[in-house]
């Protein structure tokens, strides 16, 4: 509430984005994206805008299953294609936030990142999620990400959109 109040402040445009899960087999449960729903709701209350929230694995989304072929074993990617979450991205977005929430993730989070950039090159994407916490550096190195959040990501997403200096 106190931002609004600054002259300075400007209300930003957000599209939350989960990423599509992870699984040896079968879906073992539906996506519960409850960091994306805290960090909204934050944003929210600072003044900003969530113009959409896109989890892959909502609308049928958790039957949308192909595999994955590791140096290990096989996994599947469940949850809708990267084009289908690209084509649900509100063009008018200023941040795409992005969860990654295991660190299994990167399987499906690399190429979506890279999707998501290659369609928006000129929208910044933030990820967090355990993901990014663990892996910051390989996710800058095989990603167009933009900004890692590493850890809680309530404050350090507001304190991005208003523009306040990052480490």
């Amino acid at each position: 509430r106190e931002l609004k109040k600054r002259k300075n402040f400007s209300s930003k445009k957000v599209t939350l984005l989960a990423c599509p899960w992870v699984f040896q087999g079968d879906p073992e449960f539906q996506s519960q994206q409850l960091g994306l729903a805290y960090i909204g709701s934050y944003l929210i209350e600072c003044g900003h805008q969530v113009v959409k929230y896109i989890d892959p694995m909502l609308f049928d989304g958790q039957l949308v299953k192909s595999a994955i072929e590791t140096e290990y074993q096989t996994i599947y990617r469940v949850g809708h294609t990267d084009e289908w979450i690209v084509n649900e991205i509100p063009s008018d977005s200023d941040y795409i936030f992005i969860n990654g929430p295991f660190t299994d993730s990167r399987f499906v989070f690399y190429p979506l990142c890279n999707a998501i950039k290659d369609a928006f090159p000129s929208i910044p994407i933030i990820v967090g999620g355990i993901l990014a916490t663990t892996l910051p550096h390989q996710i800058m190195e095989e990603t167009g990400t933009d900004i890692i959040v590493q850890g809680e990501g309530e404050i350090a997403s507001a304190r991005i959109l208003n523009g306040e200096q990052l480490d």
